[in-house]
């Protein structure tokens, strides 16, 4: 039945949507499908007019209006109860045929125009605005909208998996290419994985609390994920060209958990610096980077080697140099331990070449 259906579907709309005409035939057209209408969908045409242009019309209305009812967990607002739609046992019908229209390329643009059109005839935005829960579909554009709210409300109170579950249904949302909005989705994405990132560390830093060597190597293998969440968070924040509420709010709870986590760890590392002493043991200082990696290889007469020294770059973005220049050679990354209170926090790069051989790079 539902191929059947499906079939006849794309000879009596899909086809003729192309064209935005029947053409010869359009009486047999008009009886052929008003049948087919009220025998699956439950819809007879109110419509007097034998015409593409007039059936098209009623019969989009309906189809969206149905799917955004169906999806509807509550009751219509009065201002809508007496506008035509298909009952429940339709609901599968209805949503195949709405999905088939929003990812056909054929008539993804015809779907986009009729919802918005139908959204203003119906105003829809305005008739709902007290409705919380929508549903998990945006038929219209103005649900789309809503999704995006609830899942910044969710994340700023903290249920982080509603927000999963939200971001996850509108990822390939038909709504994404309007404005800004695949851009508002994207710093939703990331303010989520930054905050589980920053409760995930919460959980897990009590059992790398015992010294500093300790506190030093759970950053270096596990914590510093979080500096690269952060990174990229305020750099697509950053590249984001207009500012709305929406997306101060979430600039600012990403940004407070975000403290809360690096001062918790800030109180741990001065606890053990004051107890502990610096430097700690086991770790190659900067003073020493030089003689140690680059001089023996200044010995090696087949060997050009490329020295850098780039200020202030921090370790996980060595860890992310590294990664990208794995493919050129061999590429190894280790902390190194500034001796003294100046500005020489940097994380030198090494550069070696021999003849015959691949480049080699290697961040420390």
């Amino acid at each position: 039945m539902r191929e059947w259906l499906f079939q006849r579907w794309d000879r009596l709309i899909v086809r003729p949507l192309l064209r935005e005409r029947i053409g010869s035939g359009t009486e047999h057209f008009s009886v052929e499908a008003k049948s087919l209408f009220q025998s699956a969908l439950g819809l007879k045409l109110a419509t007097k007019g034998k015409s593409w242009s007039a059936l098209a019309d009623e019969l989009w209305r309906f189809l969206l209006f149905s799917e955004f009812v169906l999806d509807l967990p509550g009751e219509l607002p009065p201002a809508l109860a007496n506008v035509p739609h298909a009952d429940a046992g339709a609901h599968t019908l209805v949503t195949d045929l709405c999905e088939t229209l929003r990812n056909d390329n054929r008539t993804r643009q015809a779907y986009i125009g009729r919802a918005e059109q139908i959204e203003k005839d119906l105003d829809l935005a305005t008739a709902c605005v007290e409705i919380s829960d929508l549903g998990v579909l945006d038929t219209f554009p103005f649900e789309e909208r809503t999704f995006l709210q609830s899942a910044v409300r969710a994340l700023k109170e903290d249920r982080l998996d509603d927000v999963r579950l939200v971001v996850g249904r509108h990822r390939n949302s038909v709504w994404l290419g309007k404005g800004e909005s695949q851009a508002q989705w994207g710093l939703v994405a990331a303010a989520l994985q930054l905050v589980a990132a920053c409760d995930d560390a919460d959980r897990n830093l009590a059992g790398h609390t015992g010294s500093l060597d300790a506190l030093i190597e759970h950053y270096t293998s596990s914590l510093r994920e979080i500096d690269r969440l952060q990174r990229e968070f305020e750099q697509a924040l950053g590249e984001y060209l207009s500012r709305e509420l929406i997306v101060d709010d979430v600039a600012e709870h990403v940004r407070k958990r975000y403290a809360r986590i690096a001062e918790k760890i800030q109180v741990l590392f001065i606890k053990h610096l004051e107890k502990e002493g610096w430097p700690p043991q086991g770790f190659l200082s900067n003073a020493d980077l030089f003689d140690q990696m680059v001089t023996p290889l200044l010995a090696e007469r087949d060997t050009r080697v490329g020295y850098f020294v780039v200020d202030a770059l921090r370790y996980e973005l060595g860890a992310e140099l590294q990664k990208q220049l794995i493919d050129t050679g061999t590429a190894s990354i280790e902390p190194s331990i500034v001796l003294s209170s100046g500005s020489s926090s940097a994380v030198p790069l090494r550069a070696v070449m021999k003849k015959g051989s691949r480049r080699r790079f290697a961040p420390f």
